[in-house]
């Protein structure tokens, strides 16, 4: 059965227009089939737009960035900001480029398997984790996240509090020495992690 977190998928597309609603702007995106949450943006992915903690003239990193909603957002409501997102599915990579053109932001998309092709060091990585594809893959997210972010940079993953967040939380504790909540909403929480 072909996933989301598939790297190139093979289903026939089925295209589709979404509108978004955030902070008095909307976007308009592309989807697809094969890609997460094709038919509208997840309430985890507004929740991390939403609540994440950015700092002024960061460098970003949406990791696995789907067909590009956080990033994309968090490009237009932060301008000073440098945006760079990348998946695995080269179908999300391609939308996301679309749609980068589309709401007129300036980022940079990278495909590969985590940061396997993603340059430099961030001081911010957001992440939507693809809880589906497994534990292993989220905790691998965390402890390679650690490696690319700027010392006081943050790591900030959404996750469902009772359904593995909180084993993320305790993860993100072990590998970065500390963890906080930034925001809870419809059982969701925002984790962040910060480098010391």
């Amino acid at each position: 059965m072909e996933h989301y977190f598939s790297e190139n998928p093979k289903s026939a597309e089925k295209k589709e227009v979404i509108r978004y609603r955030c902070k008095g702007h909307d976007f308009i995106f592309r989807t697809s089939s094969s890609v997460f949450s094709k038919s509208k943006v997840d309430i985890a992915s507004d929740i991390l737009i939403n609540k994440a903690r950015i700092a002024k003239n960061s460098r970003i990193l949406d990791i696995g960035c789907g067909y590009g909603a956080i990033g994309i957002a968090i490009a237009f409501l932060n301008p000073g900001c440098k945006i760079v997102l990348s998946d695995l599915n080269e179908r999300a990579v391609r939308l996301a480029k679309e749609n980068i053109g589309i709401n007129g932001v300036k980022a940079d998309i990278f495909q590969g398997n985590l940061f396997e092709h993603v340059p430099g060091m961030f001081d911010i990585i957001l992440s939507n984790p693809p809880i589906h594809a497994g534990r292993d893959i989220c905790f691998d997210i965390i402890n390679k996240s650690y490696f690319h972010l700027e010392n006081n940079g943050t790591f900030q993953m959404v996750a469902r509090h009772s359904k593995g967040g909180k084993e993320l939380s305790n993860h993100i504790s072990r590998i970065f020495g500390n963890v906080e909540t930034l925001a809870r909403k419809s059982g969701f929480h925002v984790y962040i992690g910060t480098k010391i």
